[in-house]
């Protein structure tokens, strides 16, 4: 399939009408989409860089982005079993429910992933701060789909007291806010001639667009267009009050850990008769819950 996604212009195989030679192939009941989700469409029709945009329009024709670029790619309809909504997937370019299909999804949901600690690292525009970040994934086939439970997906804590040598920006490397954004224009205007070179910066005016970056629309002084691109971990975006805001992960947000809770209890272990250790003569269940975000 990836390959047919790359040179099917050049190859007409697909319109071939012998159905004797097509009923000797061993076709899968598993959906496409089932297989190669729409993040791997798009990295096969386009490239590992880009990533899919999840729209109402995906069967219909999958679109795909990645950073420093305003307007998506169209690629194909996106490929039956894509899923496309909760409960939905594509069906003939169509989102359709799952209910009736002849072959149901092989997984319906996804599940978040453990905390994993980052390194304390300073980005390299004034008056920032170094950060860590705590990250998990959202994990399993249905990636289309947000992650159930309590909390982000990323979290960050203000390291800067324990910053390393080698963690630090070198001072020659720091440069004004204005600076870094004019540096992504300009590489969004090479990719993208409808981008201009100059920057709109909504640093502390817009708390929901203060980390993101936009660019002036290269036919109008006033249309600003965001290039999927953020500001650096530990910007100063905003202040509400008395509280410095920072980008993180691309969102305007306060420096706090939150405790999000427990989940709940789950059975790790059930033994309805004995269990590995032979001196265990009665049914046992162990029961686990973990902490939804960061000790």
């Amino acid at each position: 399939m990836f390959v047919y996604l790359k040179i099917s212009r050049n190859f007409a195989c697909l319109n071939s009408t012998n159905t004797a030679s097509a009923s000797m192939l061993n076709i899968s009941d598993v959906m496409p989409g089932q297989v190669w989700n729409s993040q791997d469409q798009c990295k096969a029709a386009l490239g590992p860089t880009y990533t899919p945009v999840i729209n109402n329009q995906l069967c219909e024709q999958l679109k795909c982005n990645k950073a420093r670029l305003y307007n998506p790619v169209n690629t194909h309809p996106a490929l039956d079993g894509t899923y496309c909504k909760p409960d939905k997937w594509c069906i003939q370019g169509v989102c359709v429910a799952w209910a009736g299909a002849i072959a149901l999804p092989s997984t319906q949901s996804a599940a978040w992933s453990q905390w994993e600690e980052g390194s304390c690292k300073e980005s390299c525009v004034n008056n920032s701060i170094a950060v860590k970040p705590w990250i998990r994934e959202c994990e399993g086939e249905n990636v289309e789909l947000s992650c159930s439970g309590i909390g982000p997906s990323a979290i960050y804590d203000n390291c800067s007291a324990t910053v390393t040598t080698a963690q630090k920006c070198i001072a020659a490397n720091i440069v004004p806010i204005e600076t870094f954004a004019i540096s992504v224009c300009n590489e969004s205007n090479i990719l993208d001639s409808s981008v201009s070179k100059d920057p709109y910066l909504y640093i502390n005016i817009d708390e929901a667009l203060a980390c993101k970056v936009h660019c002036k629309a290269a036919n109008s002084a006033t249309t600003y267009l965001d290039v999927h691109e953020t500001f650096p971990d530990g910007t100063p975006c905003f202040i509400t009050g008395d509280v410095q805001q920072f980008c993180q992960g691309g969102v305007c947000s306060a420096l706090a850990v939150s405790d999000g809770g427990w989940t709940a209890w789950t059975v790790s272990v059930s033994c309805d008769g004995k269990c590995q250790d032979e001196t265990m003569q009665t049914p046992k269940k162990v029961y686990t819950r973990s902490c939804t975000n960061p000790p």
